[in-house]
């Protein structure tokens, strides 16, 4: 997509389709490195506090989001339920992209003033419809529904959660250090499926195994329910934060203990259930995890190894 008034120069297009294997969504960008914008001063600090506003404001890895000179993956874009009817629809689809767990890359870009024309954007309607559309999309973005939630969460500014994140991620990587087989149920996004080499990471939200894919680690789109595995295929099974979220049924209990090869025949694997929550008392460590098999649908994190 290119603006039709002579301000996206049509020569950069291939640029932006020689970095299509970079990035889902290709931005020419005015905002990085290399990157400029001719423009009054007005408008160029508008769309500077338009951009920091929205970047800052919902976390997002994006220097220019209201660019509109864009490659767009066609499928990816016809998946996307957008809301927006104003100029906000070119956050929205950014913001809608990651959240997806797809990847946004920029490619620096020269702006100079439009050749024709005239800008149709009226300031009231203009400032309603971005404050609407940062509204919805910072729920979206601090939700579970967004693909890096789990990852972001080890960064968060909220101390508590930044604290805990952390314990758990130091906990379960504690438990499954001088593991050889690593298989982590319900990953997620989370760090932790990049911290052992080799580890294999399967989750049923494809959303965050696009996103985990930066992590370089395996990964399998499937369920708890019917793991896809041989038996006996790992010496380290984790599933974190997960059996609080699934019904309350043996089904998966059999399937973790049946892919540890720790367990044989019908006899039950060790378990250490880690106790995840927020506390005030010591911080989470893989010692203080009781050796207690653990059959209750709790907040807790399963955690089967040799």
């Amino acid at each position: 997509t290119l603006d039709a008034d002579g301000s996206h120069d049509p020569k950069f297009l291939k640029d932006l389709w020689a970095a299509r294997g970079d990035g889902d969504v290709v931005i020419a960008s005015r905002y990085v490195q290399g990157g400029a914008a001719e423009m009054p001063a007005t408008r160029r600090v508008m769309s500077r506090i338009l951009n920091i506003t929205f970047g800052r404001g919902l976390s997002l890895p994006v220097h220019d989001l209201s660019s509109g000179y864009r490659l767009y993956r066609g499928a990816i874009l016809r998946e996307l339920e957008l809301k927006a009817t104003d100029f906000d629809v070119l956050e929205e689809i950014l913001i809608r992209v990651l959240a997806a767990g797809y990847r946004v890359y920029e490619v620096p870009f020269r702006y100079r003033a439009r050749v024709s024309g005239r800008s149709h954007a009226r300031l009231v309607r203009f400032a309603i419809s971005y404050l609407r559309t940062f509204v919805a999309m910072w729920r979206l973005r601090n939700s579970i529904a967004s693909s890096d939630y789990d990852g972001r969460a080890y960064d968060s500014i909220i101390p508590l959660q930044r604290y805990w994140q952390r314990g758990r991620y130091r906990a379960i990587t504690e438990l499954a250090s001088g593991s050889h087989q690593v298989l982590d149920v319900g990953c997620g996004s989370s760090r932790i499926i990049g911290a052992i080499p080799g580890m294999i990471g399967l989750d049923i939200q494809l959303h965050k195994l696009r996103y985990a894919r930066r992590y370089g680690n395996a990964l399998v789109h499937g369920s708890i329910f019917e793991l896809p595995f041989a038996d006996g295929s790992f010496d380290c099974v984790i599933c974190s934060e997960v059996v609080e979220h699934i019904p309350a049924q043996e089904k998966p209990f059999d399937e973790l203990g049946g892919r540890w090869s720790g367990c044989t025949g019908a006899s039950r694997p060790a378990a250490m259930p880690t106790n995840t929550s927020p506390t005030t008392r010591a911080p989470i460590s893989a010692p203080t995890c009781r050796a207690k098999a653990s059959r209750s649908r709790a907040s807790s994190t399963l955690a089967v190894r040799r």
